[in-house]
């Protein structure tokens, strides 16, 4: 008779996404910024995707606010590799399964006018990840 032997190997689920942690929008300028994936361990079948969401974003629309007087803003854009807006909660980022060599994109931010106000100004960016079933 003969005997068995089970051989295994697991992986597992893991990624690093990699984010600007700050940077200053330029006067008329674009402000060039990578974000990606890399070390990308899914299951098969499934795709990594980052989101990104902005704090003073309203109608898909991204605003920079004043630190101390919130009603004194300016809109800002994103833009991605291809020029297309950018809009609150859009997945930015997909990476499929078996992707562990890295994945990144470039994205363009730029006011949107002229800042005719003094003060200090600021969003907050956030960039979620989750693992998915792919979309097209």
């Amino acid at each position: 008779t003969g005997n068995t032997t089970k051989v295994k190997y697991s992986v597992q689920d893991g990624y690093t996404i990699t984010i600007p942690s700050e940077f200053s929008l330029e006067t008329s300028a674009d402000v060039t910024k990578e974000i990606s994936a890399s070390n990308v361990f899914i299951a098969n079948g499934k795709e990594l995707h980052v989101k990104i969401s902005g704090k003073n974003c309203a109608d898909n629309k991204w605003y920079i606010v004043d630190e101390n007087a919130s009603t004194n803003k300016f809109e800002y854009t994103i833009k991605n590799d291809e020029n297309a807006d950018v809009v609150n909660n859009a997945v930015i980022l997909k990476v499929p399964a078996g992707t562990t060599a890295g994945v990144k994109e470039s994205f363009k931010f730029k006011l949107a006018g002229t800042v005719t106000k003094a003060g200090t100004y600021s969003d907050l960016l956030t960039f979620t990840a989750s693992v998915e079933n792919p979309t097209v």
